[in-house]
C-alpha cells in the first residue's frame, strides 16, 4: 500500500517536500497475544471516540458481543486503518438506516461493500462466523 500510494507523490517533487514521510506501521500479528491485546485496546479506544464525540453512543457496545472483536480482526487482518474503515462504513450504513448504533449486521453489509467487493478478504465471518479459530484466539 503505502509504496505504491508515493509513487505518484514522489513523481512530483513539489508535492514531495511538502508532505511528511510516511509512518509505517507492521501489520499486527492476529495469531500473537501481544498483537490482538494492543488490536483491542485500539478498537476500544476508537470506539470510545465515537462515544466522547456523541456519533454512536454505546459504540464500544459492540466488542461486548461474542465473536465480534475476533470477526474484526480477521476482516482486517491485523491493520488499523481497515479496522477504521470497517468501522465508519458500519456506521455509515446505520446512519442511512435511521440509526444511531453499529449492529453486527452493519459490520456484515460494509464486510461486504468494502472489503469482499476489492478483494481484499473473501470470506464474511459477520456473516457465516469465523473461517477457523485458530488455538492462539480460542487460548485468549
Amino acid at each position: 500500500g503505502i509504496e505504491d500510494a508515493w509513487k505518484p507523490i514522489r513523481a512530483n517533487p513539489q508535492l514531495a517536500m511538502r508532505c511528511e514521510k510516511p509512518l509505517e506501521m507492521k501489520r499486527l500479528d492476529v495469531t500473537d497475544t501481544a498483537d490482538r491485546d494492543l488490536f483491542g485496546a485500539f478498537l476500544t479506544r476508537y470506539l470510545l471516540e465515537f462515544e466522547t464525540r456523541k456519533i454512536s453512543p454505546n459504540a464500544t457496545r459492540l466488542l461486548n458481543i461474542p465473536g465480534i472483536p475476533d470477526m474484526i480482526q480477521d476482516v482486517c487482518g491485523g491493520v488499523l486503518g481497515r479496522a477504521c474503515n470497517l468501522l465508519k462504513e458500519a456506521l455509515f450504513l446505520a446512519v442511512l438506516d435511521g440509526r444511531d448504533e453499529i449492529d453486527p449486521g452493519d459490520l456484515a453489509v460494509a464486510t461486504e461493500r468494502k472489503f469482499i467487493s476489492m478483494g481484499l478478504v473473501h470470506l464474511n465471518p459477520f456473516a457465516v462466523g469465523l473461517a477457523q479459530v485458530s488455538p492462539a484466539r480460542r487460548a485468549a
